[in-house]
């Protein structure tokens, strides 16, 4: 969601008690996921296939949560519990926090 429509959702749906404070915390909040989706994305896919991936995206008005119910509608709950288990076999939790 961009900025501006951001904004534009809160005036419109918060009566008018939307301060400058707030939309400066949701400005920044905004800022940070895109610099971490940014930093992840480079880090996994390179600048290159990262800046492709989200042209790809932009063009094609991809609809996250339309894509995420076909991909999971179309997989029984055997197959998604593989997948669980063997992304959590090949990338262990490695930290010194508890894991729940």
């Amino acid at each position: 969601m961009r900025r501006n429509t951001i904004f534009s959702f809160l005036e419109e749906n918060a009566f008018g008690y939307v301060g400058d404070d707030c939309k400066a915390m949701v400005e920044k909040i905004a800022s940070e996921i895109m610099n971490r989706g940014m930093k992840c994305l480079t880090e996994q896919m390179g600048i290159i296939n990262a800046e492709h991936f989200i042209s790809v995206i932009i063009r094609e008005k991809f609809d996250y949560t339309k894509w995420q119910r076909e991909y999971f509608d179309a997989k029984t709950a055997e197959e998604i519990s593989a997948e669980v288990s063997n992304f959590e076999s090949t990338h262990p939790f490695i930290s010194d926090a508890v894991r729940l």
